[in-house]
């Protein structure tokens, strides 16, 4: 069946995608209704789901942990999971995410992952995919010979529209 697909462009990615409480909110009190205003689009959490790459990435698997409900699918392409709320992004610095889907119970999300094996986010995201992994979550998790940039991020995007909508 057909997919709309609505993509945001940050005016800074960091301000409005590293744990920003507002950016949740945006999505769903005017994004969401606006989309769903506008077109004949199934209103349940099964047909809905946030896609991002880098701090993108990262905001959607933050932003899908907090809103099951209305998100059931996410997909998160070479995802910044580093840091936590309350300080500014910093390479290598303690995968806080990682650990709230550790110690939070099973969420009903079915995710797609991707990461580059010539940058600095492989190892993370592998770790991130391993507990998905150890905790049963629908998942798949695929590394490309690439690197960080849009160009590879977009070469993956047959495999996560495969999983995600058959």
């Amino acid at each position: 069946s057909p997919a709309i697909f609505v993509f945001l462009e940050p005016q800074s990615r960091t301000l409005e995608y590293f744990f920003n409480p507002r950016y949740p909110e945006y999505l769903l009190l005017e994004v969401l209704p606006r989309v769903e205003n506008q077109f004949a689009v199934a209103k349940n959490r099964a047909s809905r789901g946030l896609w991002g790459a880098s701090l993108g990435g990262l905001t959607s698997l933050w932003t899908a942990m907090q809103h099951s409900d209305i998100f059931g699918r996410v997909v998160a392409q070479s995802a910044a999971i580093q840091g936590q709320p309350g300080q500014t992004y910093q390479r290598g610095a303690a995968e806080w995410l990682l650990g709230q889907y550790l110690t939070a119970p099973l969420l009903p999300l079915e995710l797609s992952l991707d990461c580059r094996q010539l940058e600095w986010l492989l190892s993370a995201n592998r770790r991130f995919a391993a507990m998905l992994a150890d905790k049963g979550y629908p998942h798949q998790y695929l590394e490309h010979p690439s690197g960080h940039n849009w160009v590879s991020w977009r070469s993956g995007m047959p495999a996560h529209l495969e999983r995600l909508l058959g």
